[in-house]
Formats: C-alpha cells, sequence, structure tokens
C-alpha cells in the first residue's frame, strides 16, 4: 500500500545536496591534511602491521602526488564554500532546495511520535527488554577478552593518530570512519577498553532506539520491537556491540538506509529527506566499511527495480544521481587512501581479490555454509532462511492480507539474497561475520510473518499479551544464543590468560627480543610489554644482527624445535631458551 507522497525533488536537489556534501567531506580533510606534511605521513612505511605475520606496506605515497592532492583538497574547499556562499547570499534554486530539505526535516513527525500513542504497559515491556539488552551489552564491554582484532586496530590504526587511521590501509582491519570515532574517543582516555569498545557501545544503544522507534511508524510495535531486539541478542550482533569494530556500525547504516529506500518505494510525504538519508547512510556505511557496497546495490537495486516496473523514467533518473553522488563522494572520503596506501591495498588485498576456478555448487556451499554458522542452523545451512523468503513471495501473491508489506518485504528479500549472487559473479567469499547483518533482514522477515499469524483467530489472543507475543520469544532467542556466546568469550579468557601468564614469565626472565610463529602470541606480546611499559621486540621470523632469548613455537604448527631446550610450555606455544645469535 502506498503512502500519499509529495512531488519528487528535481535534478536541482541532488546537485545542491552533493554541493553541501562535497563541501563538508573537503571540509573534514582539510581540517585532518591541511597542517600534515608529507613527512608524518611518509613515516607511515616504517608503521610494521600485523596480518598473520608482521609486514609492512610499500607505501603509494610520493611528494608530488601529495602536493597535488593537498592542492586539489583547497581547491574543491574554496569552491564548493564559495558556491554555498553565493547560493545563500543570493537565495538561489540550490539554495531553495536545501531549503526545501531543511523544511522537511523540520516538519517530520517526532520521533516519539507513534511511541508516545502505545498503551502504558507495551510501553514498559519494551522499556524493560531494551534495558536488558543494554545490560548485557554493557557486560560484555567490560568482560568480553580483549579480541585480537580490535587489538590489531588499535595498535595499528587508531594509536599512531588520524592520520594513520584515515589514510593507512595496509589490511582490511582499518574499519576507517570507526577507527576515526576510536581516534576521537582515545582522545578521552588512553585505555583500550574506553578508546575501542566505547563507540561501538554508544552505537549500539542509540541506534537499537532510533532504528525500532522509525520501524514501529512502519511495521507496528510488535514487529518492530521483535527485530530490534532480536537482533541485538543475535550473537554476532551482540559480539559487535561490544569488541571494538566496525561492523555494527555498517548494520546501522544499512538499517537507517533500508528504512530511508523502503519510505521512497512505498511513497513519502518527504522525499527530500528519505533521498538524503539514503545518501548519507550509504557514505557513512561504505566510509565504514566497503562491504557495504553490498547493502548499496540491494537497496539501489530494490528502488531501480520499482522504478522499472513502473515505467518511471524520472524516477530511474533520481536514482542514478543519488548513486553517483554517493559513489563520487565516497571517493572523495578514501582520497588518502589512494594517495597515501595506493589503490592495490583497496582493490587488490587478499580480502577482496577474486578467486576463479569455483563452481556454481561451490557457491551454493558457500551460502549454506554462511546461514549454518550464522544462526546455528548447522548442516541445515540456509534452508530454513529459504522455507521464510519463498514462503513470503507465496503470502504476496495468494494472501491479501500480506500485501501492505510488499514493498518492504521484497526489499528485505532483495537485501538477503542479492550479495550472495554478487559475491558467487565477483568470486569473492569473505568470512561468515561480513555478512551478519543480513540476519536483521531474515528477523524482519520472521517478525512480519509472526504479526499476520497473530491475526488468525486461534492465535488472536495473543496479540493483547504483549509479554507472551513479545518477551518470552525474546528471552528464548537471548537464552539460546548468550549459552554458546558466552562459552566462546570464557574460551578466550582462557586463551588471553595463558599469553598473559607467558608475558609474564618472559619478563621475570628479562627477555627483550623473543620469535613467535603464533600469530596470537605475536599480537598480545606486543599488547601486554607496551602496557606494563616494558621494552620487548617481537618477530615472527629472525632478522639479521638481532640476538633473540627466547622462541615460542605454534604446537599447531608444523616447525621444527630449535637445538635448544625447553623451559616452558602450555596448550598453545613451547618456549626455548636460545643461544645469543652471531651478528
Amino acid at each position: 500500500m502506498s503512502r500519499p507522497s509529495a512531488p519528487e525533488p528535481s535534478i536541482r536537489f541532488f546537485l545542491a545536496l552533493g554541493l553541501a556534501l562535497l563541501g563538508a567531506i573537503s571540509l573534514f580533510l582539510a581540517l585532518l591534511y591541511g597542517p600534515s606534511t608529507y613527512a608524518a605521513l611518509a613515516q607511515l612505511r616504517q608503521q610494521r602491521y600485523h596480518d598473520g605475520t608482521f609486514r609492512y606496506l610499500d607505501l603509494a605515497l610520493t611528494f608530488p602526488a601529495y602536493a597535488r592532492a593537498k592542492a586539489l583538497l583547497l581547491v574543491l574547499l574554496a569552491g564548493s564554500g564559495a558556491a554555498l556562499l553565493w547560493q545563500w547570499r543570493r537565495r538561489g534554486r540550490w539554495y531553495q532546495e536545501l531549503a526545501a530539505l531543511a523544511r522537511e526535516w523540520r516538519t517530520a513527525p517526532p520521533l516519539l511520535g507513534a511511541w508516545r500513542r502505545l498503551p502504558a504497559g507495551a510501553r514498559r515491556t519494551a522499556l524493560a527488554l531494551l534495558a536488558l539488552l543494554t545490560l548485557v551489552r554493557l557486560y560484555y564491554l567490560l568482560h568480553y577478552p580483549l579480541y585480537g582484532d580490535e587489538v590489531v586496530s588499535y595498535q595499528y590504526f587508531v594509536r599512531p593518530g588520524v592520520l594513520a587511521a584515515t589514510s593507512f590501509y595496509p589490511i582490511p582491519n582499518n574499519h576507517i570512519l570507526y577507527s576515526a570515532l576510536c581516534w576521537l574517543s582515545s582522545q578521552l582516555s588512553g585505555n583500550i577498553y574506553w578508546t575501542m569498545r566505547v563507540p561501538t557501545f554508544l552505537l549500539g544503544t542509540a541506534g537499537s532506539a532510533v532504528v525500532g522507534l522509525l520501524l514501529l511508524r512502519r511495521v507496528g510495535y510488535r514487529a518492530a520491537l521483535l527485530t530490534t531486539l532480536l537482533f541485538g541478542f543475535f550473537p554476532y550482533a551482540l559480539f559487535q556491540s561490544a569488541v571494538g569494530r566496525g561492523y555494527l556500525l555498517l548494520a546501522l547504516c544499512g538499517q537507517l538506509g533500508f528504512v530511508a529506500a523502503v519510505a521512497l518505494l512505498r511513497g513519502t510525504a518527504r522525499p527530500r529527506l528519505a533521498w538524503a538519508a539514503l545518501v548519507l547512510s550509504s557514505l557513512a556505511g561504505l566510509y565504514a566499511m566497503p562491504t557495504y557496497l553490498l547493502l548499496f546495490a540491494s537497496l539501489f537495486g530494490a528502488l531501480g527495480l520499482a522504478a522499472l516496473g513502473r515505467r518511471d523514467g524520472p524516477g530511474l533518473l533520481r536514482l542514478t544521481l543519488a548513486g553517483l553522488l554517493t559513489g563520487l563522494l565516497t571517493v572523495l572520503l578514501y582520497a588518502p587512501v589512494l594517495v597515501v596506501s595506493g589503490p592495490a591495498a583497496l582493490f587488490g588485498n587478499d580480502y577482496v581479490s577474486p578467486r576463479p576456478g569455483h563452481s556454481v555448487f561451490e557457491a551454493l556451499h558457500y551460502a549454506q555454509h554462511i546461514e549454518g554458522q550464522l544462526l546455528g542452523y548447522g548442516p541445515l545451512g540456509l534452508w530454513p532462511t529459504l522455507a521464510l523468503s519463498l514462503g513470503w513471495l507465496a503470502l504476496l501473491r495468494w494472501w491479501r492480507p500480506a500485501r501492505p508489506y510488499r514493498a518492504l518485504v521484497l526489499a528485505a528479500l532483495l537485501a538477503l539474497w542479492l550479495p550472495y549472487l554478487l559475491l558467487a559473479v565477483r568470486e569473492v567469499y569473505p568470512p561468515t561475520r561480513v555478512l551478519s547483518y543480513r540476519v536483521f533482514f531474515l528477523l524482519l522477515l520472521g517478525a512480519l510473518l509472526a504479526e499476520l499469524l497473530l491475526r488468525w483467530r486461534p492465535l488472536a489472543p495473543l496479540r493483547r499479551r504483549v509479554l507472551l507475543s513479545v518477551g518470552l520469544p525474546v528471552l528464548l532467542w537471548a537464552g539460546a544464543g548468550l549459552v554458546p556466546f558466552q562459552r566462546r568469550a570464557a574460551d578466550e579468557a582462557q586463551r588471553n590468560a595463558r599469553v598473559e601468564a607467558a608475558a609474564r614469565w618472559l619478563r621475570r626472565q628479562g627477555a627483550h627480543r623473543v620469535l613467535t610463529d603464533h600469530g596470537h602470541y605475536q599480537v598480545y606480546l606486543l599488547h601486554y610489554s607496551e602496557a606494563a611499559g616494558w621494552r620487548l621486540r617481537v618477530d615472527a621470523a629472525p632478522a639479521p644482527g638481532i640476538g633473540y632469548e627466547f622462541q615460542l613455537l605454534d604446537k599447531a604448527g608444523h616447525a621444527a624445535p630449535p637445538a635448544a631446550p625447553l623451559v616452558l610450555e602450555n596448550a598453545d606455544v613451547r618456549v626455548f631458551r636460545l643461544l645469543p645469535a652471531q651478528p
């Protein structure tokens, strides 16, 4: 069902929005890089990073390229600033478009409007469940052991400063927007927990509330609350809300973009606001992680298919302009990476490079593996997800009560399945966590189905019992997810404790130079030594002229032990005392 909609914005709106965003991004980059020097960026050549072992990035940075980029940045800032000032003083047409966007923002329904109309009991149930989710997140923020990827992000992207956070890209571990937020957090405290975890906790807490309230307007109380809370207690999302990485930020940007896209699909009285929200959420998502391209393609694809179905040429033009605007501004945001680290670091790393030779059956096996891991289906793989998806297609075709959800459901289905098609065509198969954001759309489809089923007369009494129709499913889901999640946290804690015990032992021995082929120990020995103010060099392979006192050999590896006495052993490594190396 479409809602009454206002006239769609003209091309001038997208040009005006692009000019305003160009000015804002140019100002952001000028504040970061205007005071910078070539020498400060060139120092990143000496910045060692960890990717299974220790490496150095061969920077693409040259002084002429740096000078040209800085000059171009100043031209963009001056040009966009002058154009905006000119439009403001003349009250030109582009200014009028931005003023219309501001009016739509001011006249939008209050975010809490639908919330205030809920019965008191429904609000109390929602607040209690959201408070429980927040307390669980806070507990794991404080107690989940430091995770290897967040230690790597802190050591190599956040602690070296905001220039490294926004330009040094040796591995995709640098989730740039999140690294920049963590750098801001580090200005308040040097504690790694505060620096890396407070931003994701705040984003998760605020994001759950905002997304839930926006869904409330579109799908009603029960479906909105179920979707928000089930995703919040989803083990991957819970992990991402406690551990300092950019995955939760990506998921939230996708959810906000989805709400904006659905508003455009169903018709809205504030189309400029919806388009601006779609572009801004896409920019933030792409700057958080390049893999947001999967969501970007899904959301813009849904809008494109709808416009084609309506034979809406102007609609396709608006969509094309919004896509081009997002793409060009994203390139500008990534300009420091392209100039300093080089295009190959962004487009040619091992995580995004195609792996040719995979058959269709291998792509299907990958999808089955991902679905089984995400929701614990195991060998059932993608069949439950496929059954729900096909069930919704049947309902939309043959059951009238489901049809008001048509635009929303089709957009969710595209966000659920298109990533697999794009990855198969590209022959890229990322790890499970990259696709964990999709579970939000799966849970939304499940919550909407539950809402429809509760209209069936035998189940209708449950509609009035919020504790049974919402509270009980959320608590059961939370309990089922928290048991393996807590087990994983305990396993991580035990492993970290073994590394910390080994670090304390090495310090008591007066060690300052050690070798280890165990990736976890390479990262954590450095972290623990720096936290304790203890000078320790850790290498994965012998460096010329260095005499190592100890070697820690991975017990799961195949390296031959050195001809040296074994002095310590735990579940992970064997520690050998080495003779001084010859120069």
